[in-house]
């Protein structure tokens, strides 16, 4: 990538022509194999959000962002697989948001005789609502409910406190259990061709607190956050770039490739939520990062930054696009004279 840019001229089109070629000297083009056709993928987007937080709870900011807790143990399941092959699942995936491999997360207990005991940790009612890590100081900064849910989502993002300190939080690990988009419990509320977040979080904020609990708990999903000095971290381990950083599942994409994504950005107005266009874009970006819903050949996630330009974005982001991966001449080459 560092040679990619180096020594490019001042003048703008001068230097995506260098890159360009290159680009072309450098690398092959290599489809991936799509969903409905070759290199077509279906577009999602994530950020960075910004909420309000405090350091105390109070009524508005009553839920607090946890720090993983010693309780919660990670089971090498790939290793067990490699042992008992039997034991592996049809149809079920055990990565996680961040996981590299086939994992599961538990918590370290003892049974009556006093034996440790491992048991499936606790799902996001336990924690949430029954404060089942209440009193282990674990807590970081308290948070409204329904930012506390979009912010597992996105995986990190800024809390603003009372005295305009911002807290940096980023991923730290998972309960383990499986990620379920609430939508498809809105159907009834929400038009499917109208489903985003923005939409989502509307009619969150339209309910009791109790009705607001139920629905979010249909995703037993939960992320424990750890602080941050700097920039969010990806998977890969490195920093994510606004509009570069992509996330795929590392099951069937390279981590650390570069790849050239066709697709479209939606247009605001000044206070729209809705999108009033969609214009044609492409970009080159870098296959960084993972997510817990990113799953299949065929999904793709554009990180787009922080602030609320990125969250309008994000949220509307539902499109096919086209994703195309550079790969190195020289690399391919010596896999084709491979015997």
């Amino acid at each position: 990538m560092e040679n990619l840019l180096k020594d490019l001229p001042s003048d703008e089109e001068q230097a995506k022509q260098l890159i360009f070629s290159r680009i072309q000297t450098s690398f092959d083009v290599l489809e991936v194999y799509g969903t409905k056709d070759w290199s077509e993928i279906f577009m999602t987007a994530y950020f960075e959000p910004m909420i309000q937080g405090r350091r105390k709870k109070t009524e508005k900011f009553s839920r607090p962002l946890y720090k993983a807790p010693e309780d919660l143990i990670t089971i090498d399941y790939q290793g067990f697989l490699e042992i008992y092959p039997k034991l592996k699942p049809e149809g079920v995936l055990l990565t996680e948001q961040k996981s590299a491999q086939s994992v599961l997360r538990g918590r370290l207990t003892k049974m009556d005789n006093g034996r440790p005991l491992v048991v499936p940790y606790y799902d996001r009612k336990e924690i949430d609502v029954d404060e089942k890590l209440k009193g282990m100081g674990l807590e970081m900064v308290y948070v409204d409910p329904i930012d506390s849910f979009f912010l597992q989502i996105q995986g990190s993002g800024v809390v603003q406190l009372e005295d305009g300190k911002l807290f940096r939080v980023g991923y730290s690990s998972q309960n383990g259990h499986p990620y379920v988009p609430i939508g498809k419990f809105l159907f009834d509320v929400i038009p499917r061709e109208k489903m985003s977040m923005q939409a989502i979080e509307t009619h969150l904020r339209s309910l009791p607190p109790e009705a607001v609990d139920e629905l979010l708990n249909e995703n037993p999903s939960y992320v424990f956050f750890t602080e941050l000095e700097d920039r969010s971290i990806t998977s890969f381990g490195s920093p994510t770039v606004p509009g570069r950083t992509v996330a795929t599942d590392r099951s069937f994409f390279p981590k650390g490739a570069l790849a050239y994504l066709v697709h479209e950005m939606p247009e605001f107005t000044t206070e729209s939520e809705e999108p009033i266009a969609w214009n044609p874009s492409h970009r080159i970006v870098v296959d960084q990062d993972t997510g817990g819903a990113i799953r299949g050949p065929g999904r793709l996630d554009l990180y787009l930054g922080l602030g609320e330009m990125a969250r309008r974005s994000a949220g509307v982001m539902k499109r096919d696009a086209k994703l195309y991966y550079f790969f190195p001449k020289s690399l391919l080459r010596t896999t084709a004279q491979t015997p």
